[in-house]
């Protein structure tokens, strides 16, 4: 027969007959199921909020493993990715006819950096103020475009550039020259003083009727040619 003793046993026999008894023994030894063994990593040790870490582990002697927190019934080993919330100690516990065993692995999990917010570029602005005849008088109708440039300015507190004036061709050239500085500085005036724009970085220049844009001859063209032109460069805030 066959005997499968859970622990180290001796079994005796005895026999009886007419001319009296005899008995004989024989020991089994029953060794102690190895106990098992494991071992959890985790690769990387340290991630950013949203990033993913891999948890490896072996086991020896097992025959049931479960990872916690969250995961549960594991192979005796393997691998597997895992995407913690926050920073979290991962145990691992193995099980066999020799006990059982126990080991852990912690991954640390630092908040994701706050997304910078989007740069927002300086551009070139330009302005076109047109007048009328032999006058350097700013009209109503441009105010809200110099108060878009004035804000330009205060935003951007490194930008300068130039305020270009310009008349058409009639009368003397002279007087226009004249004429076309007051229209710029007219204009420059008015950004220092109702908006408080750094005089230094406002310049005013007057061409005369130098660079006109249409024809002198139309009336369209000569009104077109009395204007006030400029581009204020940038640098960033």
């Amino acid at each position: 027969m066959t005997v499968t003793p859970a622990a180290s046993t001796t079994y005796t026999l005895t026999c009886s007959g007419e001319g009296g008894s005899a008995k004989s023994a024989a020991n089994v030894n029953v060794a102690a199921p190895a106990a098992p063994t494991d071992t959890l990593t985790v690769s990387p040790e340290s991630i950013t909020k949203g990033d993913s870490a891999t948890l490896s582990w072996s086991s020896t002697n097992a025959t049931d493993c479960n990872i916690q927190p969250g995961i549960g019934k594991v192979p005796p080993q393997g691998s597997m990715a895992v995407l913690p919330a926050g920073g979290t100690t991962y145990t691992l516990t193995c099980n066999g006819p020799g006990g059982s065993a126990t080991s852990s692995a912690n991954v640390a999990v630092a908040a994701a950096a706050a997304k910078a917010a989007a740069t927002k570029l300086c551009k070139p602005t330009v302005i076109n103020i047109h007048f009328d005849t032999n006058k350097y008088d700013i009209k109503p109708e441009y105010h809200n475009e110099l108060k878009q440039l004035a804000d330009f300015l205060t935003e951007f507190p490194k930008a300068t550039g130039t305020i270009e004036g310009y008349t058409d061709s009639v009368g003397n050239k002279a007087a226009n020259m004249t004429l076309s500085q007051r229209r710029a500085d007219s204009v420059r005036k008015y950004l220092i003083d109702k908006f408080g724009i750094s005089p230094e970085r406002v310049k005013a220049v007057g061409y005369g009727p130098n660079k006109p844009i249409a024809d002198n001859k139309t009336r369209a063209g000569k009104e077109q040619n009395r204007r006030i032109e400029s581009n204020f460069q940038c640098e960033e805030k």
